[in-house]
């Protein structure tokens, strides 16, 4: 099943930005076990604009009419105060009945984080020709909220952390032991109940700096493959139509069709009062996309962990 959704998504995703996942993606680290992590080496870099990390939110769900997982950049990305027509159908399925919730939970806004990172040890590699190996290539690392806050709390911590030495590939930098344990069982009834998930708790940073290479002209090299974390998310952007046609064939639009359509004529109107039309707009729709979370945080957790795996290859 894995297998045809990341080939369907690279289809997808070449047809419509001409960027392949593979390319430029490091493949989600696989878990060990809760006795043996898979332990992974990375160093941290920012990208050509200076940019540590950025933080995107989507939306991901198994299509009912298709039966194919589908995935959207949150238009909250980039303003938490823009409209997203998915929050808005959350909202409105929070108010509802038990089941309703159900369905909110399947479509609600997650959050992930992405940076440069030069790879030093992947075990996965072991066995692979040269060109197959992610160690010594730099990728854009998609990681969750548990290793950002190992992240930023190092970057911040002015008393006993490295702050931006990170995200140096010099002798003064520190790489980044990820350590991919798993969660015991799910003991709580539902559809998570057995399973396991990845564990990073035990993940941290060397305790002392080298650099990536022993070659200043090799390091040159590594950072001028870096990515811009800002062309990289702007190949995730869809467009609201996109948004409505998923939403249409999940048979959820006619819940926010009303405040869409209003919104879009205040779009119109404005455009023509810009353009020296003299009619005046139409009062903004009072309605508010804020989801609601009355979900417990260990599920939210447990949901991001485990569509990690699913959004390889996007």
């Amino acid at each position: 099943m894995f297998k045809q959704f990341r080939e369907e998504k690279n289809s997808e995703k070449e047809a419509a930005t001409g960027v392949n996942r593979n390319e430029i993606v490091w493949k989600t680290p696989d878990k060990g076990t809760s006795d043996k992590p898979n332990i992974y080496q990375l160093r941290l870099l920012m990208d050509p604009k200076d940019s540590f990390y950025k933080t995107y939110h989507y939306h991901m769900f198994r299509s009912t009419s298709e039966g194919k997982w589908k995935f959207v950049l949150c238009h909250k990305t980039y303003d938490f105060s823009a409209y997203c027509p998915f929050c808005a159908v959350v909202s409105k399925l929070y108010l509802g009945s038990g089941e309703d919730k159900k369905t909110a939970y399947n479509f609600k806004r997650k959050v992930k984080h992405c940076c440069n990172a030069y790879v030093v040890k992947d075990p996965r590699d072991d066995g692979k020709i040269d060109e197959e190996k992610a160690t010594g290539k730099v990728l854009v690392y998609e990681f969750p909220g548990k290793v950002e806050s190992k992240i930023k709390g190092e970057m911040n911590d002015s008393e006993y952390g490295a702050g931006m030495n990170l995200f140096d590939p010099g002798k003064d930098g520190f790489d980044f032991i990820l350590k991919v344990g798993a969660t015991k069982p799910i003991q709580d009834k539902g559809p998570n109940q057995g399973k396991t998930f990845p564990d990073y708790g035990d993940s941290k940073f060397a305790n002392k700096p080298t650099a990536i290479a022993d070659s200043d002209d090799v390091i040159e090299q590594a950072m001028s493959t870096r990515h811009d974390l800002t062309e990289y998310l702007e190949t995730m952007k869809r467009t609201d139509d996109y948004m409505i046609d998923l939403l249409k064939a999940e048979m959820l639009y006619e819940l926010i069709k009303g405040e869409y359509e209003a919104r879009q004529g205040i779009k119109e109107v404005s455009k023509r009062v810009n353009d020296g039309d003299d009619q005046a707009p139409i009062d903004e729709p009072t309605g508010k996309d804020t989801v609601v979370e009355d979900v417990k945080a260990d599920e939210v957790e447990v949901s991001e962990l485990e569509l990690l795996a699913e959004l390889d290859n996007l």
